[in-house]
């Protein structure tokens, strides 16, 4: 092989390092970028969800005030003068019970 082929080599060599560099570089620099667009994403499901979190819990002691208000005070209506806690309700699975039921919805919403 002459010095001239050995240059010619060398230059392709060179060439070819050069631009793999160029090719790692905007890979770094992409990931770099989708790594922060995930983390904004987490930071803003996060925040979501505590929201929401917050919303439930509110709403399930709102619940169960008026539940334990209903319970020890019963109102003098008709409809709700028959309500018996303990029997099972045509609309829940199962034939469940109501009382069943409210224990049930209580603890997956107060936890």
């Amino acid at each position: 092989m002459s010095n001239e082929e050995m240059e010619e080599i060398k230059r392709h060599f060179g060439v070819v390092a050069e631009s793999l560099r160029s090719d790692i570089r905007q890979i770094a620099e992409g990931h770099a970028v989708i790594r922060h667009e995930l983390q904004s994403q987490r930071e803003e499901i996060r925040d979501e969800f505590n929201q929401t979190r917050a919303l439930l819990r509110s709403s399930f002691s709102q619940l169960d005030q008026r539940v334990d208000t209903l319970e020890s005070d019963p109102p003098s209506s008709l409809a709700l003068t028959n309500w018996n806690p303990d029997e099972p309700d045509l609309f829940l699975p199962r034939s469940a019970t109501r009382r069943e039921m409210l224990k049930t919805h209580v603890f997956i919403l107060g936890h």
